[in-house]
């Protein structure tokens, strides 16, 4: 399943334990919004930490499945996903919750978009999957 694709280039601004999650933000353009990723939670990541245009999906059978259950050593569990992010660079993987995505104007502030509350405006929801498919 598609959830999303971007020209843009993305780096990897913050990743923790728990539910800190994997968080990509798009680099500065003074003629776009900025946009942000959040993987939530974000238990195995294979990504570099810059990505130039970044597209997503959501995966449950095929080579990378095979190959992300083999480097996590078990079965994915029912709670987790396997997103395949794919770049000019590259294509690798995060396994997690959901994948989020929001945009709002650069303001110069070095916290996420994601606050752990609903998105106020300007800031908008831009996409969101919190299904689990298989």
């Amino acid at each position: 399943m598609h959830v999303f694709a971007s020209s843009r280039t993305f780096e990897v601004w913050r990743w923790g334990p728990g539910h800190t999650g994997l968080l990509l933000r798009s680099w500065v353009d003074n003629e776009e919004p900025r946009i942000e990723v959040l993987f939530k939670p974000a238990d195995f990541v294979c990504l570099p930490s810059r990505l130039t245009g970044v597209d997503i999906a959501m995966v449950t059978d095929g080579d990378v499945w095979t190959t992300a259950q083999r480097v996590v050593g078990r079965d994915l569990k029912q709670c987790e996903n396997l997103f395949v992010v794919t770049s000019e660079e590259m294509s690798g993987w995060v396994v997690g919750g959901s994948a989020n995505g929001r945009t709002g104007p650069e303001s110069g502030s070095r916290e996420p978009m994601f606050d752990g509350w609903e998105a106020r405006d300007p800031i908008r929801d831009i996409f969101t999957t919190n299904t689990t498919p298989h």
